[in-house]
């Protein structure tokens, strides 16, 4: 079975870094779209698409630095006396 996608994950990790990371956040934005169109159906399914497509996004972007240097500084804030 893993055989069959063997090349195609080989050229995958064969394009630049920038690259992969674009087509990525193709394929998260598409799950994206894809949840929001299957919600009417089912929701259960369309919250999986949705949470797979944001936390994908969060990762490919980069997009988690941000919110790591966010929860950094809520924590000072918190931690301070006032």
């Amino acid at each position: 079975m893993l055989e069959a996608i063997l090349p195609w994950y080989r050229r995958f990790h064969a394009l630049p870094f920038l690259v992969q990371r674009a087509l990525l956040c193709v394929l998260f934005v598409c799950s994206l779209i894809v949840g929001v169109k299957i919600a009417p159906w089912s929701t259960d399914t369309a919250g999986v698409f949705l949470l797979i497509a944001w936390v994908g996004l969060v990762w490919a972007t980069g997009f988690w630095y941000v919110l790591r240097v966010a929860w950094f500084i809520a924590r000072l804030v918190i931690r301070m006396n006032f």
